[in-house]
Formats: C-alpha cells, sequence, structure tokens
C-alpha cells in the first residue's frame, strides 16, 4: 500500500479506517458520486463535480467521507473552511487551486482521489445579503463554478459538508453541479457506527453494556460517543501520571504501553459516569 501520511497533513490514505463501520447509504453516495467522475468515455453525461452532505454537526460527515474513500483506496486531499477563509485577494482559491492541481498530477501516477473541503457552510462561498462580499469570496466562488463547468478530462470529484448549505452561493449547488444529501442517521445506523468506534476495546461481554449505554444517550451526536473515548483515555492518563516528576521519551513510551493495555479492559461503569459528567457540561 502507498504511504502518504508523510507527504502531507492534508493527505489521507490509511488502513486505520478500514475497521469502521459505514452504513450502506452512504457509502453508496460518496463511491458513486467518485466513480461516476472518473468514467472513461463519459462525454455524453457530465456528473456533477460537488456533492453536498448536508446534517446536524457529530454526525460523522466529514470522518465517513474520508473513511469510505479510504476503504476504497481512495486518497483524500482535506481542506478545512477555515483554509478558505484567507483575508489577502485570491487566498482562498489559491489554496483550493494548489490542491486541485496537485490532486491532478497524483491522478498520472495511478492513485485516485477526492477533496474534501470540511463545515463547507462556515468559509468564503457564503452568500447572505447581511454579510459583506469580498473580492477574495468573490474569487473562490468564479473558481469553483469554473471547476464544474471544467471539462471531463480535468475532473477532480469534491465532496463539501456541512450543517446548512442555505447561506451558500446558490448557483454554486445547482443541479448539474452538485448532488445534495441530507444525513439523518437512523438509531440502528449510529449504534452500528459507534459499535465499530468502540469495537477494539470492548470485551464480547460487554456488547450488550454498550448497547445500554448508546440506547440511554441516544439522543447524542456520534461525536458524543467518540469523545467519551477520550475523556476514558484521560482517566487513565491521571491515574498514572501522579508520580511522574518530568516528561522524556521514555516515560512517554511507557504511559502509551501502559493506556493501550488499560483500553484493552475498559470499564463499562467508568465509560456510564463519563458521560453522565459530559452530558452535564454540555448543558452548561
Amino acid at each position: 500500500m502507498l504511504n502518504t501520511e508523510s507527504k502531507k497533513d492534508t493527505f489521507f490514505l490509511s488502513s486505520s479506517y478500514d475497521s469502521m463501520f459505514i452504513p450502506k447509504r452512504f457509502a453508496d453516495e460518496i463511491i458513486v458520486h467518485v466513480v461516476s467522475n472518473y468514467l472513461e468515455n463519459n462525454y455524453f453525461f457530465k456528473p456533477p463535480l460537488y456533492l453536498v452532505i448536508e446534517g446536524d454537526p457529530g454526525e460523522g460527515k466529514t470522518i465517513q467521507s474520508i473513511a469510505v474513500c479510504n476503504q476504497k483506496r481512495i486518497a483524500v486531499q482535506y481542506i478545512s473552511a477555515s483554509q478558505l477563509s484567507g483575508k489577502n485577494e485570491s487566498e482562498s482559491k489559491q489554496i483550493l487551486e494548489d490542491t486541485f492541481n496537485e490532486s491532478l498530477q497524483l491522478i498520472k501516477s495511478g492513485i485516485y482521489i477526492a477533496i474534501v473541503i470540511d463545515d463547507f457552510h462556515l468559509g468564503n462561498a457564503n452568500y447572505d445579503s447581511n454579510i459583506k462580499r469580498t473580492v477574495n469570496s468573490d474569487i473562490l466562488i468564479s473558481y469553483m463554478m469554473n471547476l464544474a463547468e471544467s471539462c471531463i478530462d480535468n475532473r477532480i470529484p469534491i465532496i463539501l459538508t456541512g450543517n446548512n448549505f442555505k447561506k451558500v452561493y446558490p448557483p454554486l449547488i445547482r443541479d448539474g453541479r452538485a448532488n445534495i444529501f441530507k444525513w439523518e442517521p437512523t438509531y440502528e445506523e449510529k449504534e452500528a457506527v459507534i459499535k465499530s468506534i468502540y469495537g477494539p476495546y470492548m470485551e464480547k461481554n460487554d456488547c450488550n453494556k454498550l448497547k445500554l449505554l448508546i440506547n440511554r444517550y441516544k439522543d447524542q451526536n456520534i461525536a458524543f460517543f467518540s469523545q467519551l473515548l477520550n475523556d476514558y483515555r484521560s482517566y487513565l492518563l491521571k491515574k498514572e501520571i501522579e508520580g511522574i516528576k518530568e516528561l522524556s521519551p521514555s516515560v512517554l513510551k511507557n504511559l502509551s504501553e501502559i493506556t493501550r493495555k488499560n483500553f484493552l479492559e475498559i470499564s463499562y461503569d467508568k465509560l456510564k459516569e463519563l458521560a453522565q459528567i459530559r452530558e452535564k457540561n454540555r448543558r452548561l
């Protein structure tokens, strides 16, 4: 497998996503969009360049998009909305153009790529009468419009994730330029995703307990359950660092090993306690 993680922070191709469960209807939207833009002899039908994935925050729109692509060995160029919010003229457009051109070069070496722009609704493509337009944002929108109309030989499928696209420049995501997929996972889909996240850490006899935890917090998003693992990691570290006087490579290596082993015996009762704390803090 090609190791690309050292090339660039925004370039993903990793087996770490292989065990993540992706609901079929979500995966189908991603794969069909990517494949459609790479099909040969596609001149009779030019597919939309953009796939808009809209939905509530924390429900896995971006991470699942990356995971789907990686599971099919499609590399991902990741861009956040903040990267496309440059203040200098043409800065936003230049970032996207550089990423697009780099992707075109990688395709020539046999790598299939999708560009994922995270939280696109927060970027420079917003179109609101209450927001003052800037030269920078107008240039970005014009460039993205041109990309959508580009010839079939120079197309990289682009996935735009966000919570609400109502204020995004309408012509950019109209029919023909973008397909819109609204992601609202069912309880069963959320449960399957969460179980795949917890799978490497939970013993088989804890599956029913995890199901009870998911049901107890069924109104929380997927990110809530994902962050519980970070809460548990912090809990384990707090117990181990009490006697540490200073950090060193050997100390960090030892902490990493201890934490890894302790994660294999994760405590459901402690997880339940941490979930209560996290839910309480979210209400503050």
